[in-house]
């Protein structure tokens, strides 16, 4: 079973500069103290959550895939980065119902895409926290 997802990239309303960051919520969750998103931006674009989210597609267990889509998707959520957030989720929703998610789910290279513009938008947030008004 294949999910389609309901969302659009281009219409989160912040602007080219900051896809896939709703900075204002996130500052907002943390007080509005922009140091400290800055340190949780520049921490989770050093982790790596979303290769060890990848990597658990090989395993071929749901449970797995699942603990790996949760914990991405609370990060996701805590900084509010929006489109990562609702794509995991259903991701997270599908291994959670035991439908086994492989790397060959179309929905893949759009969260790659995604993920990917979202990285570059955090990493000029870090360069340039001015850039969270």
């Amino acid at each position: 079973m294949t999910r389609k997802i309901c969302f659009s990239p281009d219409g989160d309303g912040a602007g080219a500069a900051l896809y896939g960051v709703n900075a204002k919520k996130g500052m907002a969750l943390l007080g509005n103290n922009a140091k400290l998103y800055v340190r949780l931006l520049t921490s989770f674009a050093s982790k790596t959550m979303y290769e060890d989210f990848l990597d658990s597609l090989d395993t071929a267990d749901c449970g797995v895939v699942r603990e790996k889509a949760h914990a991405l998707k609370g990060v996701a959520a805590n900084l509010s980065l929006e489109f990562i957030y609702e794509m995991i989720m259903a991701i997270e929703m599908d291994a959670k119902n035991g439908i086994l998610i492989t790397k060959d789910d179309p929905r893949l290279p759009v969260l790659d895409e995604t993920y990917k513009k979202t990285y570059a938008t955090i990493q000029a947030i870090i360069a340039d926290p001015s850039l969270l008004g």
